[in-house]
């Protein structure tokens, strides 16, 4: 996944936090040009509904942005109706 921003720094050392309620996970983000970093979206859970993940970058792995972005997030496992919209 892509994370979009503005006049980014060249570096190796972007960590990327999902959180979902009180489960937290970081992961290294990728400097992919100066305007966004690539990370690969980490195991949240097997939601079987779409929950609010938010993600939060960093250069440093401690002090993490203030923007609060957020994405509907579902479990691999997740009925294929819930995944594609499907109606019954």
């Amino acid at each position: 996944m892509f994370i979009w921003s503005n006049d980014l720094i060249r570096t190796n050392d972007y960590m990327v936090q999902f959180t979902i309620d009180d489960h937290v996970v970081e992961v290294p983000g990728m400097y992919k040009g100066k305007d966004r970093i690539g990370v690969e979206v980490p195991d949240l859970g097997e939601h079987m509904t779409a929950v609010e993940c938010t993600v939060e970058a960093s250069i440093n792995g401690q002090e993490y942005s203030c923007s609060g972005k957020t994405f509907k997030f579902l479990g691999a496992n997740a009925p294929e109706e819930k995944v594609v919209g499907r109606r019954k």
